[in-house]
């Protein structure tokens, strides 16, 4: 079973540039990759590459004797080298998890709400640079570049996972390689990327990865086991559509992918060989069933939203609110005629489930990242080392069925469960499908999503999967034979309408080392309409809807649900469910470590928040200045004669005021000092020269009403409170008085730049 072998902890010595994701903000030119919470982060792929790389330079630098088997150790640990193919062989490689800041950070983040993009900028900052010319000594024109950086002193941590016991070269190996990582991510030659690495060993007698319930009874009877999924990661599913330097995801996890990581994790645990499987039992699609995982909704499992639903176009365009109602109309029906002139669409949304006589959708969300292969061929300009994984997003949580007919180890071994973690999809050893599940047992088929009126005349058949149909000669079709339907169900029915839509299928199998051949499907959500003539047999219903159709039904194939009646005619978003930020455990780190960097980030979060209401406060006075300026001037017939220079005078005072109270044992006395002093200058001048017009400057705050640039700065500036939005104020008194100065020295910069704009 898979472990937590240990933690690699990083500690950034400097600033840092991970890898973007391909989005430039404002107008950086190079950015950072993010998380939903804002927080950068390091992949699991880029690290493993990292490792990888260092941990084969310290093989070759070993005498003869030594290296093969090191070698044998670089290629159990992270894989054999490739140009970007997975080797079976590798499954028993290591398994990086994402390196993130501390746990601690991100429940502060998630209690206190804080958004992604004041988070992101209070750990980051924007850092000029620009190409010198050998020639000249000078910048070179049109060399100017902007990159974002993660500020220094910050640690990362990345978990390691192992689903066996390391040998002593394996360990050793891996050690080094982390201690000999000293640098990472781009323009390392500038001075960026610097870290200290180290691993924390895990105490895998503590761990509780794959818990297991004591003599936990094991009822003979079930038959559906339920798994809720919660991705920690992202999740590589791959559809069959791709191109060669990038992958589209599926909005679910079909059965075939659980069903393998299931068998493996079983043969791991048990000590088994893949030969002493009991594969008739598992593979076999009357006797077990692995149903895909879908969304889950309002702590359910949505099904594949129908296709024959449509809204008009003007809606669709709307942003609605949560909990919204919408008007949805029938394809199937006349009630679409109702909407015919005003260009009706398809709902958007993916997924959806019945709350009485509405339906709630939800879309899955998803993520794209760019990586970059540090294992290519090298002398090959023609292969593109760079490539784009979309995937479906972290912290979503997924449910998936399993039907079982017949008990058998596998399965009361699952149920033995209370938990485990399983790594789904592609990319497992790169920081991708980490997932935590938890497993119980359902009483009813929860593909029977309403109850059945066996006296209707019409009967509604969703596909809740795709579907492969074959006709007797062999051949693929795209709906069920009616004779076929009669017989199931007890009644005669005739297809009247449907909508069909169709999808490519394949899939990889991982013991033939081969892909199923792509077919063509019948596309989950495609809806049939039948009329029915007699009477419908409740049991023969139950019957069809829990054994399914078609072919590959042991894969998740083949899923269907029936309805006797549409009553549905609105349709809602349900209130926005995300799984819980889970935790890797960490016990190396001390309770001070990570109260250390949670206040480090809660300083860093205030100062940014505070930096974005100065800009407001800031901007809102600049724009009363220029109101009650040309007030004065239009109005009082006053003749302006304030130039730039005269702002500047009071700019240099500023900036001088800047640097004296960070050497000044009273920062608030050293203020009114300074400007005391200006002021009593200004009285003098005044007495026998010209009025330099600083009384025709107004400023208006809601808070102190209209006042005079004087009176603003020696009295209602010092009283201001700045306050952050979301921490309380923990500001001292010399803090204080340095944003006011920061808050008049940015306000003053902006009247010399824009002066013309106010005497004009």
């Amino acid at each position: 079973m898979n472990q937590l072998l240990g933690t690699i902890e990083i500690k950034l010595l400097s600033e840092t540039i991970f890898g973007g994701d391909g989005v430039q903000r404002e107008t950086v030119d190079i950015d950072l990759q993010s998380d939903e919470y804002g927080l950068p982060f390091l992949s699991g792929r880029t690290l493993k590459g990292l490792l990888r790389r260092e941990a084969q330079w310290y093989v070759n630098q070993l005498p003869p004797s030594h290296q093969e088997a090191y070698e044998k150790a670089l290629g159990q640990l992270f894989g054999e080298a490739d140009e970007g193919v997975e080797h079976r062989e590798n499954y028993q490689a290591l398994k990086f998890g994402i390196a993130k800041l501390s746990d601690e950070i991100y429940k502060l983040i998630e209690r206190e709400n804080l958004p992604s993009r004041n988070v992101f900028d209070a750990v980051t900052l924007v850092r000029s640079m620009t190409s010198i010319d050998d020639e000249t000594g000078t910048a070179q024109d049109g060399s100017l570049r902007q990159a974002r950086v993660m500020q220094r002193d910050y640690s990362l941590f990345a978990p390691i996972f192992v689903n066996r016991k390391l040998s002593k070269e394996e360990k050793d190996l891996l050690e080094t390689s982390v201690k000999l990582l000293r640098h990472l991510g781009m323009m390392r030659k500038r001075g960026k990327g610097q870290v200290q690495c180290q691993v924390h060993w895990h105490d895998s007698s503590a761990s509780n990865d794959n818990k297991k319930v004591a003599n936990k009874p094991i009822d003979s009877e079930v038959k559906y086991i339920l798994l809720h999924i919660e991705n920690e990661e992202a999740l590589k599913i791959n559809d069959v559509l791709r191109t060669s330097d990038s992958t589209r995801s599926l909005n679910y996890i079909p059965g075939h992918v659980l069903r393998g990581a299931l068998v493996h994790s079983y043969l791991m645990d048990q000590g088994l060989e893949e030969d002493e499987l009991a594969t008739e039992a598992i593979f076999h699609d009357e006797d077990m069933q692995f149903w895909n995982a879908y969304l889950q909704i309002n702590r359910q499992r949505s099904i594949p939203f129908p296709v024959h639903l449509y809204e008009t176009k003007e809606q669709a365009r709307r942003d609605l609110a949560d909990h919204e109602e919408r008007r949805v109309y029938n394809d199937l029906t006349e009630d679409i005629e109702e909407i015919e002139k005003e260009a009706p669409v398809r709902i958007g949304e993916e997924m959806m489930m019945i709350d009485g006589e509405r339906l709630l959708a939800s879309n899955v969300e998803k993520t794209s990242n760019l990586h970059l292969s540090l294992n290519g061929p090298k002398d090959d300009d023609q292969v593109s080392k760079l490539y784009r994984y979309e995937s479906i997003a972290p912290n979503q949580t997924f449910q998936a069925v399993i039907k079982v007919e017949k008990m058998n180890e596998f399965t009361k071994w699952l149920l033995e469960k209370e938990e485990m973690y399983l790594w789904l999809g592609g990319a497992r050893n790169s920081g991708y499908g980490r997932s935590r599940v938890r497993i119980s047992t359902l009483k009813e088929n929860p593909e029977q999503l309403t109850p059945i009126d066996e006296a209707t005349d019409e009967l509604y058949i969703i596909a809740t999967s795709h579907w492969i149909l074959r006709k007797e000669d062999g051949q693929l079709t795209h709906v069920l034979d009616e004779d076929f339907l009669s017989e199931e169900l007890g009644a005669k029915l005739t297809l009247d309408q449907y909508i069909v839509n169709s999808s490519l299928t394949g899939g990889y199998v991982s013991h033939w080392q081969a892909y199923h051949p792509i077919i063509r499907a019948v596309k989950a959500g495609s809806v049939f309409r039948y009329k029915v003539e007699g009477r419908l047999d409740r049991e023969r219903i139950d019957t069809l809807v829990n054994k399914g159709v078609g072919q590959r039904r042991n894969e998740g194939f083949g899923r269907l649900t029936i309805f006797t009646s549409w009553p549905y005619k609105t349709l809602t978003k349900p209130k926005e469910v995300k799984a819980t930020y889970e935790t890797v455990e960490r016990k190396h780190v001390s309770k001070e470590t990570e109260r250390e960097a949670l206040q480090r980030f809660t300083h860093e979060f205030v100062q940014q928040d505070l930096t974005y209401i100065m800009h407001e406060k800031v901007n809102e006075w600049y724009g009363s200045i220029l109101h009650n300026f040309r007030q004065q001037v239009t109005f009082g017939g006053v003749k302006s004669d304030l130039s730039a220079t005269k702002i500047g005078n009071l700019l240099e005072v500023t900036s001088g005021l800047k640097h004296k109270i960070k050497k000044a044992d009273c920062a608030k006395t050293e203020y009114q000092k300074v400007w005391n002093r200006f002021w009593e200058g200004y009285d003098s001048r005044q007495s026998n020269k010209t009025k330099l017009n600083y009384e025709l400057i107004y400023i208006t705050d809601e808070s102190f009403g209209k006042v005079r640039l004087r009176e603003f700065i020696l009295e209602k500036l010092p009283k201001y409170q700045w306050r952050s939005n979301y921490f309380q104020d923990t500001m001292t008194e010399a803090s204080k008085v340095e944003w006011d100065v920061r808050a008049l020295q940015l306000l003053l910069r902006r009247m010399v730049r824009d002066q013309r704009a106010i005497t004009k």
